[in-house]
């Protein structure tokens, strides 16, 4: 019967064209563990990584609100490239509430290193300096 129950599961879940994927994602405190690769971009969040076992990083993920906007001018606002937020004219990124053009310097989320805002609405962070683990992933 459970068997039977399982299968149908599966099979509703091919014929409604899901997918479903059971990997253990492997956690150290609340960071997640990348081996190999890295971490997808997630609209919304910003990541932070630092090297974990080798071949690895430990993430943890930052929620990344849009910027209030109040006033942009007669042109009125725009959408970030990646179309999450509103913002004025020649800014391109949006991280904690706050609207950068390219070229601007962001504070990392890590509060060691540096951002960059790029043209593409991306922030492209220096690695010089690593927050601890145990601090980062509150182990």
């Amino acid at each position: 019967m459970v068997q039977a129950s399982v299968f149908n599961i599966a099979l509703l879940c091919v014929l409604a064209g899901i997918v479903v994927v059971h990997a253990q994602q492997k956690t150290q405190g609340d960071c997640f563990e990348y081996c190999g690769s890295k971490p997808e971009e997630a609209t919304g969040l910003l990541t932070v990584c630092v090297p974990g076992r080798p071949n690895c990083s430990l993430c943890m993920f930052f929620e990344n609100p849009c910027p209030k906007v109040e006033e942009c001018g007669p042109t009125g606002s725009v959408l970030t490239p990646d179309g999450r937020c509103r913002v004025c004219p020649g800014e391109v990124c949006a991280v904690d509430e706050k609207a950068y053009k390219a070229g601007d310097e962001v504070n990392s989320k890590d509060g060691q290193n540096k951002c960059k805002c790029q043209a593409d609405g991306t922030l492209k962070c220096s690695a010089e300096k690593f927050v601890p683990i145990r601090e980062l992933c509150n182990v």
